[in-house]
């Protein structure tokens, strides 16, 4: 608290001098120096009231108070203590990054001149991607899904398929969608969807044509496809155990740093991480680009094959022709070009990623607020501004993808990568101190210069919030994420249960196809349908394993 000239001339001439030497030591060392650290801070307002118990000075400094004495500009925190922040609050956070499920896709548009940066640079596209546009890389995701889901719907309606078919034929379909946008997934499903009576034999011989390839295909595609999920749960976990346990900590020992509830506030921010990677896990991946293309290949060459076995004409039934996965025709699935067409579905799944994104926001803007000083300061507005980015990359990119072509409007990686790497200077510089400094910590920008006030005794205030609030804020929005990515999943459950095949399925497959290899040996192809049944004018015949010659399981009947 500044002291009046009345009560100055009050002051024995000793102690006034005194006074004034105090005063400008502190002016002398404020001046061209950084505001060193709040500890300091306080320690020098006790020295200076011991010294002159009639300076009186409170542990509220008003923000004229703190610029003449502890200077103005910002000061880098203990190096020490920086390591610790990041290492227990920030870099368990990125981690997480590891665990998202990517595409591993290479293409020209990622070569800088002669430098070829291959499945790299579609990594770097999508982690670009997700840093500076959440909305848009979650809600890529959930239209995925809800594409899978309107398959798998189209696929539970034809008559003719059994209920193990109607689960391969969404699997297989499913990866036909991640070419060329889906324009493939027709000319797989419209023929077996005839209903027409005229068109009923060649339905049938379509349905036909898929016995004895669909399930291989099906079970290929499955095994291929990664999806994560234990590495992404066990990630959470002890990412939730790290922030509960540096909390709990902070509370017993009382040692943290001033400044720990702003970093829990910028770890807040980035709380739909939780949700990218389990939605990626669920929808998984494969190993690269070409893993799918060969099965879906083998599937579709040999069905075409069946069908001109079947005297289906090049007229009833084109083949379909695979182009390698591109990034951005469907090969990520966390970046659609074309979002037309949305279901009242994709639009709820769509509310649900708003609330995935701004629930961190909000939550991490309050813990800035609730900090002493209460209200608004810098480390606020910049809360909203990463928040401000998220929301103008998102419109920029759907206003974008009205008029520029898929390839074209993909190379924004580029746009993407700076602000990324620009948000992630801005996020650890704070670490820097960029924050620590006389304004920031007074609350300027909600109470003004004149109301604006450093309050010196802001730490037992925080060790007195971190059961109070500080943990319940972090609990919630990490059951927030785990409560929305648990709905978007029920949501499209039916498909993602077609994407995986059980250890007891496996067996079941193994052993009918172990079956229908013996049977064919002397009897030719089997389908599934007949395992059991000896072909006509056949008999099976026991085949002594110590033979040393070998005869075929079936072979003619005597006549």
């Amino acid at each position: 608290m500044a002291v009046s000239s009345a009560s100055f001339s009050r002051i024995p001439a000793g102690a006034r001098l005194t006074h004034l030497f105090i005063i400008l030591l502190l002016i002398e060392t404020a001046l061209g120096t950084r505001f060193d650290s709040i500890d300091k801070c306080r320690a020098q307002v006790i020295a200076a009231n011991d010294t002159t118990p009639a300076l009186n000075l409170t542990f509220e400094l008003t923000l004229a108070q703190c610029y003449e004495y502890y200077g103005s500009r910002y000061g880098s925190y203990d190096t020490l203590a920086v390591i610790s922040a990041l290492s227990s609050w920030v870099i368990p956070l990125f981690l997480l990054l590891g665990n998202i499920t990517y595409a591993n896709i290479s293409s020209p548009v990622f070569d800088i001149g002669k430098v070829k940066l291959g499945y790299m640079g579609n990594w770097i596209a999508a982690i670009s991607h997700l840093l500076v546009n959440p909305l848009d890389f979650l809600w890529s995701l959930c239209l995925k899904l809800d594409r899978g889901y309107k398959i798998n719907r189209r696929c539970d309606k034809i008559i003719i398929l059994s209920p193990d078919e109607k689960k391969n034929l969404s699997d297989v379909t499913f990866s036909l969608d991640d070419y060329e946008n889906g324009i493939h997934v027709n000319s797989l499903l419209q023929p077996l969807e005839n209903k027409h009576v005229q068109n009923r034999d060649i339905r049938n011989k379509h349905h036909e044509a898929l016995k004895g390839i669909l399930g291989s295909a099906a079970r290929d595609l499955a095994d291929a496809r990664k999806h994560n999920k234990l590495h992404s749960t066990l990630a959470i976990l002890i990412y939730g155990k790290e922030v509960f346990e540096a909390l709990i900590d902070a509370k017993l020992d009382g040692t943290f740093p001033y400044h720990m509830p702003h970093t829990l506030a910028l770890r807040q921010l980035y709380y739909w991480l939780f949700l990218a990677v389990l939605i990626s896990s669920a929808a998984g991946g494969f190993a690269n680009q070409w893993t799918s293309l060969a099965i879906l290949n083998r599937f579709l060459t040999e069905r075409q094959k069946a069908l001109q076995r079947l005297g289906v004409q090049d007229g009833d039934q084109s083949p379909i022709v695979l182009e390698p996965l591109k990034p951005w025709n469907g090969g990520n699935y966390s970046w659609r070009h074309c979002k037309g067409g949305v279901s009242m579905r994709g639009w709820f799944m769509f509310v649900l990623v708003i609330v995935a994104v701004a629930f961190p926001v909000m939550s991490a803007f309050l813990l800035s607020w609730i900090t002493p000083t209460v209200g608004l300061g810098d480390r606020g507005i910049m809360e909203l501004s990463f928040a401000g980015l998220w929301v103008v990359n998102y419109f920029l990119t759907l206003a974008a993808s009205k008029w520029l072509r898929p390839e074209s409007l993909f190379r924004i990686v580029w746009w993407n990568l700076f602000w990324s790497l620009a948000s992630l200077i801005v996020l650890f510089a704070a670490f820097e101190g960029w924050f620590n400094s006389c304004m920031s910590w007074a609350a300027f920008f909600s109470r003004g210069y004149s109301g604006a006030v450093l309050n010196l005794n802001m730490k037992a205030i925080e060790e007195g919030d971190i059961f109070r609030l500080y943990l319940p804020i972090v609990i919630v929005a990490l059951a927030v994420q785990l409560l929305l990515a648990g709905i978007i999943l029920r949501l499209n459950k039916d498909i993602l249960k077609c994407l995986v095949w059980s250890d007891g399925e496996n067996r079941t497959f193994w052993e009918c196809t172990s079956e229908q290899e013996l049977l064919s040996v002397g009897g030719g192809y089997r389908s599934p349908q007949s395992f059991g049944q000896a072909p006509p004018n056949h008999t099976l015949a026991i085949v002594n394993a110590g033979d040393s010659t070998y005869e075929p399981l079936l072979r003619p009947l005597d006549t």
